[in-house]
C-alpha cells in the first residue's frame, strides 16, 4: 500500500509539471539590455531600443534600458506591441515638449533611474511640457523618478 501511494504522489507531481509547461509561455524572453550611455542622439537611442522591441515582437518578452543620456533634444518615440514590456532603469534628461512618446499595446515600466524634462513652459503657449505621453501602452511607475523640472 505504501508503494501505491508513493506512485500516486509521483504521478500527481509529474502531471502538475506537465500542466505548468502547457500553460506557461515558452517563447517569451528578455533581450539584451540596451545601454544608452555614449549614444550621440535621440535617434540612435530610439533605433537601438526599437530594434530590440521589434526582435521580440512576435514572441513577447522584455527589453531593459539602462545607462545615462543627457541633452535629449527630440522626442523619443517607441512603438511597443502587445506582450512586450520595456523596463526602464536609465537616467534620461532633455528639454523637449514631450520627452518620451509611447504607442502600441505593450507596457512601459519605470523601475529605476530617472526621466527628467527640463523644458520651461512658454507663457504665451497653451502647451505644457510633459515627461511621458502614452497613447495606449500601459505606463507603470514602480520605482525611479519621473520629473518635470522646468518652470
Amino acid at each position: 500500500m505504501i508503494k501505491k501511494s508513493g506512485s500516486i504522489a509521483l504521478l500527481a507531481v509529474v502531471g502538475l509539471a506537465i500542466a505548468l509547461f502547457m500553460i506557461l509561455p515558452t517563447n517569451a524572453h528578455a533581450s539584451n539590455p540596451v545601454d544608452i550611455t555614449g549614444a550621440t542622439s535621440v535617434a540612435d537611442i530610439k533605433a537601438e531600443i526599437q530594434d530590440e522591441i521589434d526582435a521580440i515582437a512576435d514572441t513577447g518578452g522584455s527589453v531593459v534600458v539602462e545607462g545615462t543620456f543627457t541633452g535629449a533634444d527630440a522626442i523619443l518615440e517607441l512603438v511597443i506591441p502587445a506582450d512586450v514590456r520595456v523596463t526602464w532603469n536609465a537616467e534620461y534628461e532633455g528639454e523637449v515638449l514631450t520627452l518620451i512618446y509611447l504607442n502600441g499595446q505593450g507596457s512601459f515600466e519605470v523601475v529605476e533611474g530617472k526621466i527628467t524634462n527640463t523644458m520651461d513652459r512658454d507663457s504665451g503657449s497653451d502647451y505644457i511640457p510633459s515627461v511621458i505621453f502614452s497613447q495606449s501602452p500601459s505606463l507603470i511607475i514602480s520605482g525611479g523618478e519621473v520629473l518635470a523640472t522646468g518652470s
